[in-house]
């Protein structure tokens, strides 16, 4: 027990719910595991040697006048101190520029709170009521008896920034769209879509995270160098792909050669997006472009590194990482100021190339205003990537980000990269965050935030261990909604919380008191039981945004044909008498839907649930595009990678075909949706 009640004191959580419903103990083996890259090496400690570790930490924590961390939200804001002795206070709050909020002084004697006894030590706890202060991520200091105490404090909106009617969104992965245009996916195309959308009465448009990535394979097969088709195992959280640049709409207004062009019409009409080749064909074009950009000094480079500082240092680690042709872990000296003296023509060509590439995604992006966006913030990053190497304390070294065991993946989950440090993190007011959160909403008015539950704990599977022997770490949640809810005010965006799967009660409480989004997906909320054909497609929440699936489950002509129980089968996910038994459980639901629709017809129903969804009060209903005509093929199977073909496929249709054909359906829906009632 002494392991345990040391390992709750750094927060790893000892005692869980899987998601089938079991009570797991994790190993000793776990705790020492994770407590070991927290900075506590137990391995040797009798039980003397482990309460005395504990005494310090929690210790520790009481001796420590103020937090890593102030939050005060609308309430009442206050500051909360703990002392070990009643005296008078002076407390400065200032703005991280070193502007004077407010200066004030406390007899700590007078101010409200109480008394605690910790290891024969006697503490107070006090709450100082602060003045009225602007929101923002300031700075305060408390100086007692001489001594200067200092933390970050948040001032924070309580709740999000809430929508000011209902929406109707459009979803297809940007990588997906093709066009007869045959420039493949680009932001062009995107702009376009979004433009017949509004036509059609749409008021957004949803697509996959849009951030860098590892492209470019390496030269030989014993090449180190990244790739991860993955969006949502970015190179970098904070910089653009640049594959969906359009050359032709750069600043230069340049024309891509009849031979290009057809090798990308070629890379596009195939049945899988060949990562690879595509971003090669492309570079090759944008590279010609960089060169002219250069030679005409750069115009707007300049501001452009203002506003972003850590660009060039960006632009020259993804011309390392192709340079060696190798992950930074294999680099040798991998520091900052090794990476600054790199030199030499054809590495500075790669420098000018990504910095060119960036200046021009965000124009474009500006550019690309036909419709709001609806962006996606993925939970990590790459561990090769860039955020990786330039933010390591921010990260969590030596275990895995994860999920327990669950009905469908009953061997857990390992997703392979490196969870926030609870601790390190907070050291700079969570800087790094707050900027990925900033670059986001900057072109998202509604951000999703990827499995929300990990603003309060993640679950972290040790290095060699198999993904059912991880455990929980838990987070500051208050400071982690404090700064969604002051970026959501900053930029005017609203945020949608992940929530699916098996989610603890008080993260949908802690959503909804901070006004996040819940997500509710049709396929899940259907009961075959109901005596009442209306009553079998429940209602989704008023503060929901609601869809009949999302990128990780099937098409809903999937879900209808129940393919993804073959796909799991196929896998060994299933054996052939699981994947019977959730076919006739399919069966149950597809009849259900029948009775909903009056039809037994694919298109019927799910003409039903769209109309369901979209008459009803939820804030936000998204439609996945593919679902219009019904396609059985997934975008992304979870759980796996090599085995299947994820984050590859185009659409089926191309952007004019779907422009002929579902004009009238989309005005009907948002016929439906109309203004918030």
């Amino acid at each position: 027990m002494t392991l345990r009640s040391l390992a709750d004191a750094y927060g790893i959580v000892t005692e869980h719910q899987d998601g089938l419903g079991q009570t797991v103990v994790p190993s000793d083996d776990t705790l020492r595991s994770l407590l070991r890259v927290l900075g506590l090496d137990v391995e040797g400690l009798d039980a003397e040697g482990l309460d005395d570790a504990e005494r310090t930490k929690r210790l520790g924590e009481w001796q420590r006048v103020l937090p890593k961390v102030c939050v005060a939200f609308d309430e009442a804001p206050a500051l909360t101190v703990r002392v070990s002795h009643l005296a008078w206070a002076r407390v400065i709050v200032t703005t991280r520029q070193g502007e004077v909020l407010c200066a004030f002084d406390r007899d700590l004697a007078r101010e409200p709170g109480h008394e605690e006894t910790h290891y024969g030590e006697r503490f107070f706890e006090k709450k100082i009521a602060l003045p009225e202060l602007p929101y923002g991520r300031h700075h305060v200091a408390v100086s007692i008896g001489g001594h200067r105490h200092e933390a970050a404090l948040f001032r924070a909106p309580t709740r999000a920034r809430p929508l000011s009617e209902r929406q109707l969104g459009a979803f297809l992965p940007l990588y997906a769209l093709r066009s007869e245009r045959g420039l493949g996916p680009d932001l062009t195309a995107l702009h376009r879509l979004c433009a017949w959308l509004k036509e059609q009465g749409v008021s957004c448009f949803g697509t996959l995270p849009l951030h860098a990535q590892f492209l470019l394979k390496g030269s030989d097969a014993q090449c180190a160098q990244p790739f991860e088709p993955s969006p949502y195992s970015p190179a970098s959280r904070l910089f653009w792909n640049e594959l969906f640049l359009d050359p032709e709409a750069t600043a230069d207004g340049a024309q891509v050669s009849p031979v290009a062009r057809d090798e990308l019409d070629a890379l596009m009409s195939a049945d899988l997006i060949d990562y690879d080749a595509l971003a090669r064909c492309k570079r090759a074009i944008l590279e010609g472009i960089a060169e002219t950009y250069f030679d005409r000094d750069a115009p707007g480079l300049e501001a452009f590194l203002e506003r972003r500082p850590h660009a060039e240092e960006y632009a020259r680690f993804r011309a390392q990482t192709e340079t060696r042709g190798a992950a930074f872990h294999q680099w040798g000296d991998a520091s900052a100021e090794a990476l600054a003296k790199v030199d030499g023509e054809a590495f500075e060509e790669r420098v000018r190339y990504h910095l060119f590439a960036q200046v021009e995604m965000e124009r474009q992006l500006a550019a690309a205003d036909a419709l709001p966006l609806y962006l996606d913030l993925p939970l990590g990053v790459h561990p090769d990537g860039y955020d990786a190497w330039r933010f390591r304390d921010f990260f969590l070294d030596g275990v895995s980000a994860g999920a327990p065991p669950d009905a469908l993946f009953t061997g857990g989950q390992d997703w392979g990269f490196r969870p926030m440090h609870p601790e390190r993190a907070r050291d700079d007011g969570y800087d790094y965050l707050y900027d990925c959160l900033g670059r986001e909403m900057e072109r998202a008015s509604i951000l999703r935030v990827d499995h929300v539950m990990g603003l309060h704990r993640i679950y972290c599977v040790p290095p060699g261990a198999s993904a059912t022997s991880g455990a929980y770490l838990r987070y500051r949640p208050d400071e982690l909604y404090a700064l969604l809810t002051l970026a959501s005010h900053e930029h005017g965006a609203a945020i949608v919380g992940e929530d699916l799967g098996t989610v603890p009660h008080a993260v949908r409480e802690a959503m909804n008191r901070h006004g996040l989004l819940r997500m509710h997906v049709a396929q899940f909320e259907v009961d075959p039981g109901a005596a009442n054909p209306v009553d079998i497609v429940r209602a989704p929440p008023t503060e929901s945004l609601a869809s009949l699936n999302t990128h990780d489950l099937p098409t809903f002509g999937g879900f209808l044909a129940c393919a993804d129980a073959d796909v799991r089968r196929d896998l060994g996910m299933l054996s052939e008498g699981q994947r019977q038994q959730e076919k006739r459980a399919r069966a149950q639901v597809v009849d259900a839907l029948a009775r909903f629709a009056s039809s037994e017809r694919d298109d019927a129903i799910l003409g039903a649930l769209l109309r369901r969804l979209c008459a009803s009060d939820a804030k936000v209903v998204l439609i996945n595009l593919e679902d219009l005509w019904l396609e059985t093929r997934f975008q992304n199977v979870p759980g796996t990678s090599t085995e299947l073909p994820n984050w590859r496929r185009p659409a089926t249709l191309t952007l004019e075909e779907m422009q002929a054909r579902f004009g009238p359906i989309l005005q009907e829906l948002a016929q439906l949706r109309g203004p918030a009632t």
